[in-house]
């Protein structure tokens, strides 16, 4: 009998569910799969929306598994601590498996929330980003969409949020030494062209300009991001491109006739 209850007790230690246990909110966000390498940006953002609201937002990135084995009571006790004695707070948990939300709070903090349903409408706002891997974007509009909620505002427009740790992720595509791309192929095409008239010439030298442009922004996003991506190229750029090259052969062509 004495084997048995050791045997038990030696089981019980390396159930799942003896063994996990409700993860601690570590400040205003927390993630326990270290999915979003940016941590001090969601921080930032989550102080700004404290001095907004007077509310303060605890994020909580977990998986499923362990959300169902957390208590929900403990989660709560553990973000009021860190919460300010006379001030509301929320905890958004987000599991990073189901892409599911809950959003739960005090007291103060859910009687500024009229709308019932306001997880499910971050979820609505946020959804595409994480079932993409946009985590950092994500969290920044679930907390856009909790803000308005609270203030009792419309819904914000969208807005891009590039994170610290890519300080050059909203840059054009290209590379420093672009401006000698450039020259290297207005010199090229004019050894190819052959002069006929200058407005003709001009119109050449703009169309094979801007086209050329065009190639080499899906060459600089392809071995920057690993694929084409037609949607991050910019054809004003290429226009612009195109329209200086027709001034400048225009200028450059003023002696001939």
């Amino acid at each position: 009998m004495r084997k048995l209850i050791t045997l038990l007790f030696c089981l019980s230690i390396f159930h799942p569910g003896f063994a996990a246990s409700t993860p601690d909110i570590e400040g205003y966000f927390t993630d326990t799969t270290n999915t979003v390498s940016s941590k001090s940006d969601i921080i930032q953002r989550a102080e700004r929306f404290k001095k907004q609201t007077g509310i303060a937002p605890f994020i909580l990135l977990t998986t499923q598994e362990t959300l169902l084995q957390a208590k929900k009571t403990q989660l709560l006790q553990s973000a009021k601590r860190l919460a300010d004695e006379n001030q509301g707070f929320l905890l958004l948990i987000i599991t990073t498996d189901s892409r599911q939300i809950e959003l739960i709070g005090d007291p103060k903090a859910q009687s500024r929330l009229r709308d019932s349903h306001a997880a499910l409408i971050i979820e609505n706002h946020t959804l595409a980003y994480w079932q993409n891997g946009l985590w950092f974007q994500g969290l920044n509009t679930a907390l856009d969409v909790l803000q308005a909620a609270l203030l009792q505002q419309p819904t914000p427009p969208l807005t891009w949020y590039a994170s610290s740790d890519a300080p050059y992720k909203d840059d054009l595509p290209g590379h420093p030494l672009g401006f000698l791309f450039w020259v290297l192929a207005f010199m090229a095409f004019t050894w190819c062209f052959r002069f006929t008239t200058r407005w003709r010439y001009a119109l050449k030298f703009t169309l094979a300009m801007t086209v050329a442009n065009l190639f080499y922004q899906a060459v600089c996003l392809y071995f920057s991001s690993g694929g084409f991506y037609l949607y991050k190229i910019v054809p004003l750029w290429a226009i612009m491109i195109g329209f200086s090259t027709f001034v400048a052969t225009w200028l450059w062509t003023r002696k001939r006739r």
